[in-house]
């Protein structure tokens, strides 16, 4: 029920065009997280991707703004991917179905994970969707990023720049 609510927060955000939206959790660790992969149910544990740069993107099936945002998010950890970059996308639908069909007409060339009891959804504080979270290679929180809009597109490759150069220096 309180996820439900969030699909208006996530019209309002795609509406609105919200960006770099401080938060509580940024310059924060970021929250572990365990689930199972929507395709295969094997296990993807965030611990997993420590030394790398991370976009973990919060997601429903009723998110207009998330079909707009796959596009470019999968060509966004196709040019950096070779660099040190992932992203694991996080289901927050309550039936995993809606979740599957979604991803058959939106597919992602990165693991989508079903967040079936929404603790990753709490722990991370996620008040819109989509909302990202991009995480530096000590697994802290650098910039959380609620909506999306082509406009975003830079800004979000400029971070993710960033923060590979810091894992060069």
């Amino acid at each position: 029920m309180i996820r439900c609510c969030f699909l208006l927060l996530s019209i309002f955000a795609s509406s609105f065009c919200l960006a770099n939206t401080q938060s509580s959790m940024q310059g924060q660790l970021a929250p572990g997280f365990s689930l199972a992969d929507l395709n295969s149910d094997a296990q993807v544990d965030l611990k997993n991707y420590r030394g790398k740069v991370v976009y973990v993107d919060f997601w429903a099936s009723s998110c207009f703004a998330c079909r707009k945002s796959f596009p470019f998010l999968n060509k966004l950890r196709h040019k950096y991917a070779p660099q040190g970059f992932e992203i694991v996308a996080v289901n927050t639908d309550l039936a995993k179905q809606d979740a599957l069909n979604f991803l058959a007409k939106y597919p992602l060339n990165y693991p989508a994970v079903w967040d079936q009891h929404g603790t990753s959804f709490s722990a991370y504080q996620v008040r819109a969707l989509p909302t990202g979270f991009l995480i530096d290679a000590s697994g802290k929180i650098r910039l959380v990023h609620l909506g999306f809009s082509e406009r975003h597109e830079a800004y979000l490759i400029a971070h993710v720049e960033k923060l590979l150069a810091e894992m060069i220096e």
